[in-house]
């Protein structure tokens, strides 16, 4: 049977994709991801992570960021990933494959990030077998650009049920505003525990620093892909109010347009220095940038597990 002919598109992305230096680069010292040298340049100016930090690093896959993040944290250090895609074991690495849209997803992360085993329906038999095998992963690494491919194509496989169905939370009809999450957080500030209080129930088994290269599948309707994007950094935000730490840091992937102003005002209020960073590894015609908030303030959403939202219905 023929193989199916590439689009234009499709064809334009991977020309990009070979004749890129990061990629090159990246294969040559044998790494997962190109993305690894955007965290690398990010860490080199605000000095992120340190040994024994607890990070977390959604929409992981490959693997890029987590690989880079596993470096600096060391022995006493975790480094917990999850992304909707499958990932090949990184030693080291604690790995959630599941829609983070999804509630259950998001209360399985949150529940690993503050020291709880995993539940049994997500953990897969050869996953384990996967992990125990996983002492020489490095030797078996495949070449970047074929990883980052797969999993380019990979993710419009897996996200394209958006688009041709319509449905889910960050379909076109449905898909918040920019600020829904900050809607959830605005009413938790109502609530009648204070923001330090709450944080102090985090303690020792939060997060150091939560990581977010989320990006959603690309139509190439912007009044589409927008909120989709935006939608997604609301729920990274979310997530790291409740598990950071106090000083902690969160790194997110925003795509300028509608929503990302009034997202990076929402990151001034909870966190007392942010930045808006374009790698150089970002690519010059790509809108994404990246916000680099340190010093978290705490949150009346901290420590609160998604479950426990008394928002979470409204």
């Amino acid at each position: 049977m023929p193989k199916p002919k590439r689009t234009a598109s499709q064809s334009r992305w991977l020309k990009e994709h070979f004749d890129d230096r990061f990629v090159k680069e990246a294969h040559k010292r044998g790494l997962r991801s190109r993305a690894s040298f955007k965290l690398e340049e990010l860490q080199k100016k605000d000095r992120l992570i340190r040994p024994g930090f607890t990070v977390v690093d959604l929409g992981a896959a490959p693997g890029g960021w987590s690989e880079f993040a596993i470096t600096w944290v060391g022995a006493k250090g975790r480094v917990i990933a999850c992304d909707i895609l499958p990932m090949r074991p990184l030693r080291g690495v604690e790995f959630l494959q599941g829609d983070f849209r999804e509630n259950d997803v998001f209360i399985e992360l949150y529940g690993r990030i503050n020291g709880a085993k995993p539940s049994p329906e997500f953990v897969d038999e050869d996953d384990v077998v996967a992990v125990a095998a996983a002492a020489d992963v490095d030797a078996t690494t495949v070449a970047t650009v074929a990883n980052e491919a797969e999993s380019h194509n990979e993710r419009q496989a897996v996200l394209n049920r958006d688009n041709s169905a319509g449905a889910g939370a960050a379909s076109a009809a449905g898909a918040p505003k920019a600020g829904a999450a900050s809607a959830v957080g605005a009413a938790g500030a109502a609530s009648a525990v204070g923001a330090a209080d709450a944080a102090s129930a985090v303690g020792a088994a939060g997060a150091d620093v939560v990581l977010s290269d989320m990006a959603p599948n690309m139509s190439g309707n912007n009044a589409i892909d927008q909120p989709r994007a935006m939608y997604l950094t609301e729920l990274a935000l979310d997530m790291a109010r409740r598990v950071l730490k106090v000083g902690g840091s969160f790194v997110v992937k925003v795509f300028t347009g509608e929503g990302s102003q009034e997202f990076l005002a929402e990151l001034k209020k909870d966190f007392t220095t942010v930045r808006v960073r374009k790698p150089e590894a970002s690519r010059d015609r790509s809108r994404e940038v990246y916000m680099v908030a340190t010093g978290f303030k705490g949150h009346a959403l901290s420590g609160v597990a998604p479950s426990l939202d008394p928002t979470a219905d409204l």
